[in-house]
């Protein structure tokens, strides 16, 4: 059992030390040879994660296959601190102050009025979020200045506005029925509450100029492939539920590995220990 734990340890973390090490040489590579403004944008994220982790990883895999407990002692601080870090960062996901369940605080379904006909259309396949219900925390991190800039960019490299643009001959009624994820109901179609008059999936036309109906926010719409909603708080407030969702389950993953690999380090050392007492003892090295 202790000596699996010590292969187990070490296999995780050579897997780890392959992953930094790559998440470092694809930065350079950006880096140096230039890439899309998405590309450049990833380019600290990748670096910071490629050296962290390739630290950390090298850690335990000299402290495991050299059994030298110090850089062990190094390692499970280190582990220690990440658990606590994913542990912090989850409880702030969860209690931030937004709700995503559609009917709440910052996602709500519309009863859609078609103003040709005047008709309302009761089932909507897709919901739209306010960005004020997002903890000003996230607003300010990730989609306030250079950080929107960075996100669009991505956004209009990954066509994610391609998918919504397929048929162009369908009717409104059909449109609203569409399963649009929350991204693309907040970034590739005009606000349902703007009152504009739905063409095609690309296309909108505004309805005369209103104070009361064309607020600012209506305005930032624009039918051009890499403009349309990018601008909009609506879009901005899609990404965000996207990332929380992301983050929120990558941080439960975190923390889970991180514990299980932080017991199993644990049976690591202590067979370090033992090798180290049965070398003294006997006079070489005991392998049970």
């Amino acid at each position: 059992m202790v000596r699996a734990s010590n292969s187990f340890v070490g296999l995780l973390n050579f897997f780890s030390l392959v992953g930094g090490i790559i998440a470092i040489v694809l930065s350079l590579y950006i880096h140096f040879h230039g890439g899309t403004a998405c590309q450049n944008s990833l380019f600290k994220l990748l670096v910071i994660t490629g050296v962290v982790l390739s630290v950390v990883s090298l850690l335990g895999l000299l402290g495991v296959w050299c059994k030298n407990n110090i850089l062990l002692y190094v390692y499970l601080i280190l582990m220690f601190l990440c658990i606590i870090a994913s542990a912090v960062f989850l409880l702030f996901v969860f209690t931030s102050n937004d709700n995503d369940d559609g009917g709440g605080k910052d996602g709500y379904v519309f009863g859609v009025t078609y103003n040709s006909t005047g008709k309302a259309v009761s089932v909507v396949g897709f919901r739209q979020y306010r960005l004020a219900n997002f903890s000003s925390y996230l607003r300010k991190h990730l989609v306030d200045g250079r950080s929107w800039n960075a996100i669009k960019d991505c956004l209009i490299e990954a066509e994610v506005c391609r998918s919504v643009a397929k048929n162009t001959n369908e009717r409104v009624q059909d449109f609203y029925k569409i399963n649009l994820s929350p991204i693309q109901s907040g970034c590739c179609k005009p606000s349902i509450d703007c009152g504009f008059e739905y063409k095609n999936r690309t296309t909108w036309t505004a309805p005369e100029p209103d104070a009361a109906v064309l607020n600012s926010e209506c305005l930032k719409w624009n039918n051009e492939e890499d403009r349309l909603c990018f601008d909009c708080n609506s879009c901005k407030a899609g990404v965000l539920n996207t990332i929380k969702k992301v983050l929120r389950n990558l941080a439960i993953c975190l923390v889970v590995s991180f514990i299980i690999i932080y017991s199993v380090s644990f049976c690591a050392l202590s067979n370090n220990r033992e090798n180290k007492y049965d070398y003294h003892r006997y006079g070489y090295k005991y392998n049970p």
